[in-house]
């Protein structure tokens, strides 16, 4: 027997609500499949949030990328630009870190990270450039005596600094030497390259010269080698009143956050304070209120440091 033939309103084939279902899960599994994977192949810090979680510590300022055409690493402090903005917010947060300096009680910042190349140099200066604003004496120690590049930034002479301070031949006049930023501000270049760095900075003579130098300057800043592949940084906890830790975005390995959370949790520093540089603002996904700069920093990607 032959049915009649008959026909529906909608096409037996292709079922439409099969193909919906498929679309929505492929719609759904290839992004999440390409993040995953995306986050698997990346091991640099991304964001803000992953460094809170994973230490347990709040950001304590943060600095954006350096503009392409900034030709050295000197933020104009006066100006109302975006980075020299955001040095000035980090200059008004110190005081909740470490309180208003006292005459002959100069406070001391000691400022490390984790590698190479994530900005150190860079935030030392400037925040000390800002800090020398506000009528301060500041003075910046360039105590990375393995890669010293303050003295470069500066065009101070290395010849005399704090290398030969530690092995007696010279005196504090000998090596503190002005800049041309401000007339407030000064610095101790790190002198002749030293074959034992780590042992001249624990022979006793650099507690003797920041006593001395907290008695002239309202503010010390130290700026020392990464704490991630030298103990040079740690030996200093003793004598600072506040730590800086950089961790540059895109940069600084995952990795490395552990360092943070083994210092937080040892309390090697008095005050240890996360500052989050080179941050760019539009790969973040953090960020939706309109930083589009265009901005490249100006740091090399050259991870490599000698012991």
């Amino acid at each position: 027997m032959v049915d009649d033939p008959y026909s529906a309103n909608y096409p037996i084939k292709p079922n439409k609500t099969n193909i919906y279902l498929v679309a929505l899960l492929a719609s759904l599994l290839i992004p999440i499949s390409l993040i995953t994977i995306q986050e698997l192949l990346n091991d640099t810090i991304q964001s803000r949030k992953e460094i809170e979680n994973k230490t347990g510590l709040a950001i304590f300022g943060e600095i954006m990328k350096k503009p392409k055409d900034m030709k050295d690493n000197i933020v104009d402090s006066k100006t109302n630009s975006v980075i020299a903005e955001q040095f000035k917010i980090l200059r008004a947060n110190l005081q909740y870190a470490i309180g208003n300096p006292e005459p002959g009680h100069g406070k001391v910042i000691l400022i490390t990270s984790s590698i190479s190349g994530e900005g150190k140099s860079f935030v030392s200066i400037n925040l000390a450039s800002s800090l020398a604003l506000l009528d301060k004496r500041v003075i910046v120690l360039e105590l990375d005596l393995r890669k010293p590049k303050i003295s470069t930034y500066l065009g101070v002479s290395k010849d005399k600094g704090i290398s030969n301070y530690l092995i007696g031949q010279a005196q504090i006049e000998d090596i503190v030497k002005p800049t041309d930023l401000n007339p407030n501000m000064y610095m101790i270049s790190s002198g002749p390259i030293p074959p034992n760095p780590s042992e001249l900075l624990s022979n006793g003579h650099l507690e003797t010269l920041l006593t001395e130098l907290r008695k002239q300057f309202d503010y010390i800043v130290l700026d020392t080698p990464p704490i991630g592949l030298v103990a040079d940084a740690t030996l200093l906890g003793a004598y600072i009143d506040a730590a800086f830790y950089l961790v540059r975005h895109e940069y600084t390995p995952k990795t490395y956050i552990r360092l943070l959370t083994e210092l937080k949790e040892t309390k090697k520093f008095k005050s240890l304070n996360i500052i989050f540089n080179g941050v760019n603002y539009r790969n973040s996904n953090e960020y939706g209120y309109g930083y589009g700069y265009g901005y490249g920093y100006g740091y090399g990607k050259n991870k490599g440091y000698y012991v």
